[in-house]
């Protein structure tokens, strides 16, 4: 018999032996047996889950406090109930930052800016039900004061969730809406694709971020309601626009992909020069395609079609050759592409 073998044989013998040897002579047996310990057992694992369950209640309810200080209405400090407030609102997985240009033209303009951030990734209709509470407040606290609304993509839906329910308290003179997915967005299914971006600028940015963070703003709620047809959209505009409130849209007919493509092309133009035969003509060709791609209009600014940011009931619809995201930020030293429309619309 092989060493192997005879190990093999000495442990099914020693294996056997332990578990069916007599109880009076295997005390030492019940000590190590499942089935002699079973209680015991359950109580560790039960300990071990208990621990385990409690330490991670802890965190998710860390994440969430500090998630919770970043959301609502922040007004400035010094507000001034004699001068008109801009409540600005951004869109899905975003946040305030998105307006750093537009809240500069609004100040440098002689308005007052106050921002509504919310958990974007849940459901929309919460996020509307959080913005009335915070209007309620606001009113309550300064009666007289105008109130405009300045929203971008979903966040339109967000303002409109409140403008047109009946938890409407705080009179809004214009609702200004920048690219509403009024009837719906394909962007909805790279939803996840915005949520990981905007976890990477949180971890850049915030102290306090955590990974919980991807869960404990929503599980992609707000991803279903942004689905043409989803029941949110039916409900919502199957509502009356709110009397006494002046809506405008403003929509986008040059796709996001364009405006990126065309940088791409002008950073290969500028590799070839124009003195030599042959490279000129190469400069020439990419200069081409460049203004090609810059002056292209389209059905969609990149994320929301035109047809998809019509509303019925509001006339004042106007289209801007500007992407998604040009129409309320800077880019490449520009600014915002909707803020003309917007600066002329406030004064009225």
């Amino acid at each position: 018999m092989t060493m192997r073998r005879r190990s093999f044989v000495i442990a099914v013998v020693c294996f056997f032996a332990l578990f069916s040897a007599p109880s009076a002579h295997a005390g030492w047996r019940d000590v190590i047996s499942p089935s002699k310990n079973w209680q015991r057992v359950k109580n560790c694992c039960s300990a071990a889950v208990g621990g385990v369950k409690n330490y991670c209640h802890k965190k998710v309810e860390k994440a969430k406090a500090d998630q919770e200080k970043m959301w609502g209405l922040k007004v400035p400090a010094n507000l001034d109930e004699n001068k008109p407030l801009v409540v600005l609102i951004h869109g899905l997985n975003s946040d305030s930052g998105v307006w750093f240009a537009m809240a500069k033209l609004l100040e440098a303009n002689g308005q007052q800016v106050a921002y509504f951030n919310f958990p974007g990734d849940g459901p929309i209709d919460q996020d509307g039900q959080r913005l009335a509470s915070d209007m309620a407040q606001l009113h309550q606290a300064l009666p007289r004061l105008r109130v405009n609304f300045v929203a971008h993509s979903m966040g339109s839906l967000v303002a409109r969730s409140y403008l047109e329910s009946d938890r409407y308290t705080q009179p809004v003179d214009h609702f200004i809406s920048i690219a509403p997915p009024n009837h719906g967005s394909p962007w909805a299914r790279e939803r996840v694709i915005l949520e990981i971006h905007e976890n990477y600028w949180q971890w850049r940015t915030n102290k306090d971020w955590s990974p919980i963070w991807m869960f404990t703003d929503g599980l992609g709620e707000a991803g279903d309601d942004l689905k043409p047809d989803s029941s949110f959209l039916k409900s919502l505009n199957a509502k009356p626009r709110r009397d006494g409130v002046k809506y405008t849209i403003i929509a986008g007919n040059h796709h996001i992909l364009n405006r990126m493509g065309a940088g791409a092309v002008a950073s290969m133009e500028r590799c070839f020069t124009t003195k030599v035969w042959g490279l000129r003509q190469c400069h020439s060709c990419l200069e081409s395609v460049q203004g090609k791609l810059q002056n292209q209009n389209n059905e969609s600014d990149g994320v929301v079609p035109l047809e998809s940011a019509k509303l019925e009931g509001v006339n004042d619809l106007v289209i801007l050759h500007a992407d998604h995201n040009a129409l309320a930020m800077e880019t490449h030293g520009a600014p915002p592409a909707a803020w003309e429309t917007i600066k002329a619309r406030l004064s009225q």
